[in-house]
């Protein structure tokens, strides 16, 4: 008598973790998890879980900016503008004891390099997705990260997208 209540018990256990199981995963697959950080007034992070996908977004003000730059004065100047206001800043402190110094420096050389290839890299990546992102009223979003995979390409985005300001 005890063993077939324990295996009832049991069974009524895995068949409730298998329906919420099932009902989380339908749920997911509908409304997929988005996590945005917000980094600054022009731009954030926007990460979708279930695709394994993290880009840098930049807010629809912002944008309309860009292609405002885009419109007048070409891609490169566009390029130019993303560059000075999105450059990763560098850091440097000096650190002295006993008469000897200790410099160190963060966000130097390979930081700002690889910022600086993926601004200038590919401008007709750039072109289109700014005119497509202007287009369809969304964010242009720079993709760092895809199904686990490191790449890099311009696009745009509605999810995670926010109106912003200019600084």
């Amino acid at each position: 008598m005890k063993t077939e209540r324990r295996r009832a018990r049991w069974l009524a256990l895995a068949l409730t973790l298998s329906v919420a199981f099932g009902a989380t995963t339908s749920l997911t697959a509908c409304t997929p998890r988005t996590w945005t950080w917000k980094a600054g007034k022009t731009h954030g992070a926007i990460v979708e879980v279930t695709a394994g996908r993290a880009s840098l977004g930049v807010y629809r003000v912002p944008r309309d900016a860009l292609h405002s730059v885009y419109r007048s004065l070409g891609i490169r100047k566009t390029q130019d503008a993303i560059w000075a206001v999105g450059r990763p800043p560098s850091f440097t402190k000096t650190f002295t004891y006993r008469g000897r110094s200790i410099t160190i420096s963060f966000g130097t050389a390979a930081l700002r390099n690889k910022a600086h290839s993926l601004i200038y890299d590919d401008p007709a990546d750039l072109r289109g997705a700014l005119l497509d992102a202007q287009a369809n009223h969304d964010c242009l979003a720079l993709t760092l990260l895809s199904y686990g995979k490191p790449t890099s390409n311009w696009t745009h985005k509605q999810t995670g997208c926010q109106m912003g300001s200019l600084p």
